[in-house]
């Protein structure tokens, strides 16, 4: 099984969590950095089963409080709909 580490230490824009996202899973050049773009990416266009490790998303700034959650919530979803994608998260 695949094993990912997606390290959001340090981001401080949405485009920085997007693309964090995007190198990390090896998402394609047209990944729209968006959640329903990520779940189109999760359930259809990555290896499984893969192994995600979600790391320092508690150090992430105030104003992407809202994406943090969003991204937890489609990963959980994808994990939940047995796609193959298992998700642990660090702090």
């Amino acid at each position: 099984m695949k094993t990912v580490v997606v390290d959001f230490t340090g981001a401080k824009y949405y485009y920085d969590l997007h693309q964090r996202l995007k190198d990390s899973l090896e998402l394609p050049e047209f990944y729209g950095r968006n959640v329903d773009a990520l779940w189109d990416c999760l359930t259809g266009m990555i290896e499984t089963p893969i192994k995600v490790t979600l790391k320092g998303l508690n150090t992430l700034p105030r104003n992407l409080e809202n994406q943090k959650n969003l991204i937890i919530e489609t990963f959980l979803d994808a994990q939940k709909e047995e796609w193959g994608i298992y998700v642990t998260i660090e702090d």
